[in-house]
């Protein structure tokens, strides 16, 4: 053989091995280049690897091209918020855990540590069900209040309405306070060590961990 068949021959043979695979001849998986190396079913999903088209059979969200899902056997559009899919990290905006990164759940609409805490709420915080707000607090009309089966409030504890108090105090503006006419259980005289107000006798109010004239100094 001579020379410029030698070298005819090594160029055919170069030329083949750089030859883009053929139809089909990526399996399901692995990485490609173009949907046309992918089988019938598949296509090069943004990731560059062969994965199943919208409508086809799959097991598991991996099967599924990027944007899709593994909805009843079959890969299905993605229907959660894409700002979720390109943040979905702690405390992200979702809709599904599928929306959150790994090793992380939709809760209340933010994604959050598998088996992560219930959120925790301040009074006045909406609210559809008890467990949206934090211990000793329960859902009234939409919004966490103190649960006064709960808590025993004393002077100067936030509160939403007189029933977020306890016994023998009321609300105002947003501060349990004694209620001037209301009974009180308490024998403590002036003067007498008290931790809540109904510690004390009818007039006195706990004023410094002491009974005090209600406004006293």
């Amino acid at each position: 053989m001579n020379y410029s068949l030698r070298l005819t021959f090594a160029l055919l043979t170069l030329t083949s091995a750089c030859a883009a695979p053929d139809a089909g001849a990526v399996p399901s998986g692995l990485t490609c280049a173009a949907s046309t190396e992918c089988p019938a079913t598949e296509v090069c999903s943004d990731d560059s690897v062969c994965r199943r088209d919208e409508g086809e059979a799959c097991r598991a969200d991996v099967d599924c091209a990027i944007g899709f899902e593994c909805e009843h056997g079959a890969c299905a559009a993605h229907e959660g918020p894409e700002a979720a899919r390109d943040a979905a990290a702690d405390g992200g905006a979702c809709v599904v855990d599928l929306d959150c990164a790994v090793d992380l759940e939709c809760e209340h609409g933010a994604c959050a540590p598998h088996g992560g805490t219930e959120m925790e709420h301040a009074i006045g915080d909406e609210c559809a069900i008890a467990t949206d707000c934090g211990a000793g607090f329960e859902c009234e009309h939409g919004f966490c209040v103190v649960d006064p089966t709960e808590t025993e409030h004393a002077t100067g504890d936030e509160c939403a309405v007189a029933t977020d108090c306890g016994a023998g105090m009321e609300c105002e503006h947003g501060f349990c306070v004694a209620d001037p006419g209301a009974a009180s259980s308490g024998t403590g005289a002036e003067g007498d060590v008290c931790a809540v107000d109904t510690d004390c006798s009818a007039g006195l109010e706990c004023h410094h961990d002491l009974c005090a004239p209600h406004g006293g100094a």
